[in-house]
C-alpha cells in the first residue's frame, strides 16, 4: 500500500504532456471569454467589463425597471379594486364616525355649559380623579384649535392656528400653578410662524391694478390660471408696443426673440411662399403661441416658418422678450402651467379656425368644380382669393434651421 501510494503521487508530480493541448485549448476558451478555464474565475483586469458583461448588465437593468413599472401599476388596480371593494364597509365606517364625533362634541358643550354655571362640582361628584376644569384661556384656546381643525380655507387655517397658540401663551402667562414656561415659548413660536404664513397668503390675495393694455390680456387669457399677484410679476417684464399697417412683425426665417399679444388692430400670417394669407390674429391673440409650444417654452434655436404682417391700420400689442420670460419662468415655476396652458389654448384655437377654414374651402372648391370653373389648388380659402392648405403653416420653428 505504502508503494502504491507514492507510485500514485509520483504519477501527479510527473508533468504530463497529452493533457497539454486540452489544457491550453480551454484556457484559450476561458482567456477569450474574460475567464480562467478551470478555476471560473474571471482574469479581466479591475474596472474592466466584457461587452457580453455589459450588454447582460444593461438587459437586467431594463428588465428591472420593466418589473417596477409593472409591478407599481399591478399594486395600483390592485389597491383600486380593494378600494371599491370595501366601499360599503366605509360607508358603514363614516356613519360610525359621525355618531362618535357627533358625541364628543356634546361632551365638549357639557363641559362649557360646567364652565360657565360654575358646576363643576357635578364633574368631581362623578369620579374623584377628575381634576379642576383649566382657566377661560385654555378653553378660548381648545375652541379655537376646535375650528382650525374643521376648516378648509388655507388662510383660515393659519389665522385660527395663530389665534390658538397665542390663547396658550395667555394661559401658560396665568396659569395658577405658575408661569409654564414650555407651554408659553412653544407656543409663542407656533404663533409667529401662523401669522406669517397667514399674512404673506393673504397678501398674494390682495387686488393689482394694471395698466389698461395688460389688464384687458389679463381678464381675456389669464384670469383663469394666474392670480393678479402673479401676472403682475409677468407683466413687469412686458411693453407696450405699436406700429402700422404693411409693417411686418416677424418675417419667415427669423429668430423667434419674444412673445406678444395683440391687444387691437389684425395682423396676418403669410404662409411658406409669402403671399398667401393662412390665418389672421385678432384681438387677444398670442402670435408666437405655436412656436413658444412646440419649443418647450424656450426657443432658443426655434425659427418662424410663416411671416406676420400688420393687416389693419394699425395695431397695439404687448411684447415680452424671450430672455425675460424664460428667466422668469425659471425664478417663479408656479406661472410655468399658467403660461402653458395659455399658449396651448391659444394654438388649438388657431389649428381649428384652419381646419375650420379648409372645410369651407373644400365646399367652396367642389361648388366651383360643378359649375365647370377651375378647382383652386389644396383645400384653405385665402383672404387674397388663393387657396392654402393647414400644412403651409407649420405652427412652429425648426431647430437650428438657417435663415
Amino acid at each position: 500500500m505504502p508503494l502504491q501510494t507514492a507510485a500514485r503521487a509520483g504519477d501527479r508530480e510527473r508533468p504530463s504532456q497529452e493533457p497539454l493541448l486540452p489544457l491550453q485549448r480551454e484556457r484559450g476558451a476561458g482567456a477569450a471569454n474574460g475567464t480562467n478555464g478551470r478555476s471560473g474565475l474571471s482574469t479581466v483586469a479591475p474596472g474592466a467589463e466584457t461587452h457580453r458583461d455589459r450588454d447582460r448588465h444593461g438587459d437586467g437593468g431594463a428588465q428591472l425597471k420593466k418589473f417596477l413599472r409593472e409591478d407599481a401599476g399591478l399594486m395600483k388596480r390592485t389597491l383600486g379594486r380593494m378600494m371599491k371593494a370595501c366601499a360599503p364597509g366605509a360607508r358603514c365606517l363614516y356613519l360610525v364616525w359621525q355618531y362618535v364625533l357627533a358625541n364628543a362634541l356634546v361632551g365638549c358643550a357639557f363641559l362649557l355649559y360646567c364652565k360657565i354655571a360654575h358646576k363643576e362640582w357635578i364633574l368631581l361628584d362623578l369620579n374623584k380623579r377628575i381634576a379642576e376644569l383649566g382657566n377661560w384661556n385654555l378653553q378660548l384656546a381648545n375652541l379655537l384649535l376646535l375650528a382650525s381643525y374643521s376648516a378648509s380655507n388655507y388662510l383660515i387655517l393659519r389665522t385660527v392656528l395663530c389665534l390658538a397658540c397665542f390663547s396658550f401663551v395667555l394661559y401658560a402667562l396665568t396659569s395658577p400653578v405658575g408661569y409654564m414656561l414650555d407651554m408659553l415659548l412653544f407656543n409663542f413660536s407656533m404663533a409667529l410662524i401662523n401669522g406669517y404664513y397667514a399674512v404673506t397668503h393673504l397678501y398674494r390675495q390682495r387686488y393689482v391694478e394694471f395698466p389698461p393694455e395688460f389688464e384687458q390680456a389679463y381678464r381675456a387669457r389669464f384670469r383663469e390660471f394666474l392670480s393678479r399677484t402673479d401676472f403682475e410679476l409677468l407683466a413687469s417684464e412686458g411693453f407696450v408696443r405699436g406700429e402700422v399697417q404693411g409693417v411686418f412683425l416677424k418675417k419667415r426665417g427669423d429668430n423667434v426673440t419674444s412673445l406678444c399679444m395683440l391687444v387691437d388692430g389684425e395682423v396676418e400670417v403669410m404662409g411658406k411662399d409669402g403671399i398667401q394669407v393662412v390665418d389672421v390674429h385678432g384681438a387677444n391673440d398670442l402670435l408666437e403661441a405655436p412656436e413658444w409650444m412646440r419649443s418647450g417654452l424656450n426657443p432658443d434655436e426655434s425659427r418662424f416658418d410663416v411671416s406676420l404682417r400688420v393687416s389693419s391700420p394699425s395695431v397695439t400689442f404687448l411684447k415680452w422678450p424671450r430672455e425675460a420670460v424664460v428667466t422668469l419662468l425659471e425664478e417663479h415655476p408656479q406661472i410655468r402651467p399658467a403660461l402653458h396652458a395659455v399658449l396651448g389654448i391659444q394654438t388649438a384655437t388657431v389649428w381649428t379656425r384652419m381646419v375650420s377654414s379648409s372645410a369651407v374651402g373644400r365646399t367652396l372648391s367642389g361648388f366651383n368644380a360643378a359649375e365647370g370653373e377651375r378647382e383652386p389648388q389644396g383645400g384653405l380659402s385665402t383672404k387674397d382669393g388663393g387657396s392654402a392648405s393647414p400644412a403651409a403653416w407649420s405652427g412652429g420653428g425648426t431647430q437650428g434651421r438657417p435663415a
